[in-house]
Parts: structure tokens; C-alpha cells; sequence
């Protein structure tokens, strides 16, 4: 279902209400998509690992800044 909204004052927007079985539809895509393995040194460990652990470990790795 899409609905119209205000997105601020002047301006209006869509935003696109999922049912029960495109929510589903949507979590699978984003497990298949975290739960793939990319080529980025593990800390650590091997030479490969899921994208969800790189996420994990890049958000406890101390800031450069």
C-alpha cells in the first residue's frame, strides 16, 4: 500500500506500507545479503568472513579521527 505524506511543511512524499508477506520477502533478502561472505581480513582470523561480522567489528574498531 502506498500513502501520501508530508514530508515537511512544503513538501509531500510516498511511502510504500509492506504487508505480512513482502515483510518476510524483504528479511530474507537482507539475511541471504548479511549472511554473505566477503574477502576482507577478519581481525585476527582467516582471510574471509560474513558481511555482518565485518559491520560488527568495524563499528568496535577505534576511530582513526
Amino acid at each position: 500500500m502506498v500513502k501520501d505524506e508530508r514530508i515537511t511543511l512544503k513538501r509531500w512524499g510516498k511511502r510504500e506500507y509492506l504487508n505480512g508477506f513482502k515483510m518476510r520477502e524483504l528479511e530474507r533478502g537482507l539475511d541471504e545479503l548479511y549472511g554473505g561472505v566477503v574477502k576482507v581480513p577478519r581481525i585476527g582470523h582467516g582471510s574471509r568472513q560474513t558481511l555482518e561480522t565485518l559491520i560488527d567489528e568495524e563499528v568496535l574498531a577505534p576511530s582513526c579521527v
